[in-house]
């Protein structure tokens, strides 16, 4: 494969993530792997990438501001340019900025034609202009000012606004803006949680345990996965944000009992609760994707675990073997994802107004596990999303609809620097 650089890769990885939609963690591994980038090129790469992901509304407006011709009138690929040379123009510190104009240029050469570059080398020289005399101006409009500030689109904020309150909605801003280091699930099967963090240290590995989660090892932003690879070869611990490692605790699971995970993959969640019942009982694993199963099974044989059972199943269809065997049931249901954004940057371009599929698709998997129930069993209804209509108005059309079921506990876990923003909703099923 011919080598091409990293502002190159970049480009066509956002290409491709506009058109096709997809996600740029999974779009960005398959163009290291297939350009081969090492060492610096990786960091730029992966660097530009996110950032620009990241900070595209903000990105789009002081480009807007200078721009003779509107955005939208821009063809994608000489707006994809301008976007690479304005982030590195902004954002970073040790990239002098003639170097992000000529390097853009050079770009608009190769891929779209001599005809552009005069327009991408004027925008960007005076978008310098801009910055060096302190002259990039900012909006007045509060929630447009936050907007360009954490580069989140307006109907989100207001959104979060009207439900949390002004004040909680700029936490939630703040704190999905930075990406967080990397949380491990010690796998007390194998290792204490102090001995894992005793190892990674002695490796170099910058780890700490946790204060809001005792199975929880937070690792400093940057540090990469592979290395910590060895380790986890060695099946020592998974990873699995904080906020997903307390919601399994809320189920107080104990050894021998017998437990369905009805959407499991990746398999965090599972491995999770293996791990909480010390390997001791049952769990069933059910996901619609069949294909992932090969990976979870793979990882809980690393990590020592034989006691979970996986079958393709789609969560709002109940398997009739197993109605009224479950001592716990754990619903993680599909979402907008809006508590991962940290994780995830580009959920915060879904369009607010169409996320009801998501409400209805929820109720309609808690209507069907609810069968798996004993009486006195515990089903735990978690999403990784900031929003009300998807969670607790989700959770009160649900107890409407059976007065069986008693909410025990119910929590919205707000991002912080050590975690992602997360809903979870604890209830037992009662004898009426």
């Amino acid at each position: 494969m011919t080598k091409i650089s990293a502002r190159e890769a970049v480009f066509q990885t956002l290409l491709r993530c506009e058109k096709d939609n997809s996600y740029s963690n999974i779009e960005g591994n398959s163009v290291i792997k297939r350009y081969s980038l090492e060492g610096s090129e990786k960091a730029l790469f992966t660097a530009l990438l996110r950032g620009i992901i990241e900070r595209k509304i903000t990105l789009d407006y002081h480009l807007s501001e200078i721009s003779e011709r509107a955005l939208s009138e821009i063809d994608l690929k000489l707006l994809t340019v301008l976007r690479i040379g304005a982030y590195q123009i902004l954002y970073f510190d040790r990239i002098p900025s003639f170097a992000a104009v000529n390097e853009s240029v050079i770009l608009t050469k190769k891929y779209i034609g001599k005809g552009a570059h005069s327009f991408v080398n004027a925008v960007l020289r005076e978008l310098i202009r801009k910055k060096e005399g302190n002259k990039l101006t900012v909006p007045e409009d509060k929630s447009l000012k936050l907007s360009i500030e954490y580069s989140m689109p307006c109907p989100l904020i207001e959104m979060w606004q009207s439900q949390y309150g002004e004040q909680k909605a700029v936490e939630i801003l703040s704190s999905l803006s930075y990406p967080h280091g990397m949380t491990l699930h010690t796998n007390t099967l194998k290792i204490s949680r102090h001995e894992l963090v005793c190892m990674l240290k002695s490796a170099g590995i910058d780890a700490k345990e946790s204060k809001n989660c005792d199975s929880a090892v937070r690792l400093s932003p940057g540090t990469s996965y592979e290395s910590i690879e060895k380790y986890a070869e060695k099946g020592l611990f998974f990873v699995q944000d904080i906020s997903s490692q307390l919601a399994v605790k809320m189920l107080s699971l104990k050894k021998g009992e017998t437990v369905i995970d009805t959407c499991s993959c990746p398999g965090g969640k599972s491995f999770a609760m293996a791990v909480e019942m010390s390997n001791s009982g049952k769990i069933f694993s059910f996901d619609i994707h069949e294909n992932k199963f090969s990976l979870l099974n793979k990882t809980a044989e690393k990590l020592g675990i034989d006691i979970i059972t996986t079958e393709k199943r789609d969560a709002r269809d109940t398997d009739e073997k197993l109605i009224g065997r479950a001592d716990a049931v754990f619903c993680d249901v599909p979402c907008s994802g809006f508590g991962i954004i940290s994780k995830k940057p580009e959920i915060r371009y879904r369009d607010v107004n169409s996320l009801e599929r998501f409400s209805a698709l929820s109720l309609e998997i808690l209507c069907a596990a609810k069968d798996y129930c004993k009486v006195n069993g515990r089903l735990l209804f978690s999403t990784c999303t900031l929003n009300k209509r998807e969670n607790e108005d989700v959770l009160n059309e649900f107890l409407m609809k059976n007065n069986n079921f008693k909410l025990i506990c119910s929590e919205t876990f707000f991002p912080s620097e050590d975690r992602d923003g997360f809903f979870a909703s604890l209830l037992v099923k009662t004898a009426r």
